[in-house]
C-alpha cells in the first residue's frame, strides 16, 4: 500500500470516529493546505492534521512532522507549529483514533502506549487518555 492510500484510509476512519463522537467535521476545498480537516469542538474550530500510525511493541507510533523528499538533500520534514491545532491519529492495526493537541506533541514523533507497562511513569503517554471520544 502506498502512502496516499494509507493517508486516505486514515482520513476516512478519523472522519468516521469524529462523527460517531458527535463532532462536526469540515474539509478544506484545496488539498495543498497544511491541515487536513477542521473540526468543531465545543464551539471552537480546530485545524487538524491527520496522521497514519503503526502499532509496534505495545505502542502507537506516528510522526509529528511532514515528510518531504528532496533529490539533493534526502528526506526532510517541517513541523506543524502554528499551522494546526492538533493531530488526529489513526492506527489501522488497532482500528483506533486518538487526538493529540499540538502543545502535547514532540517536534518529531510521538508514541502512545497501549499495553500495560510494568512501571507507571509520568512520561508515558497512555493511548486511552488521548481517545477522540475524550475531547467532545
Amino acid at each position: 500500500m502506498n502512502p496516499n492510500q494509507r493517508g486516505a484510509i486514515a482520513a476516512a476512519n478519523i472522519k468516521t470516529h469524529f462523527i460517531e463522537s458527535g463532532i462536526a467535521v469540515f474539509e478544506p476545498v484545496r488539498d495543498d493546505c497544511r491541515c487536513d480537516l477542521v473540526v468543531d469542538i465545543g464551539g471552537e474550530l480546530m485545524r487538524v492534521q491527520v496522521k497514519s500510525a503503526h502499532y509496534d511493541e505495545g505502542k502507537v507510533k506516528f510522526k509529528t512532522r511532514s515528510c518531504m523528499t528532496h533529490k539533493s538533500h534526502g528526506t526532510d520534514g517541517k513541523d506543524y507549529i502554528g499551522e494546526v491545532d492538533g493531530f488526529a491519529v489513526y492506527c489501522p492495526e488497532l482500528d483506533s483514533s486518538n487526538w493529540v493537541d499540538i502543545e502535547d506533541a514532540p517536534n518529531s514523533g510521538m508514541e502512545l502506549r497501549v499495553d500495560e507497562a510494568e512501571l507507571d511513569h509520568p512520561s508515558i503517554n497512555w493511548a486511552n487518555e488521548y481517545e477522540i471520544e475524550n475531547i467532545a
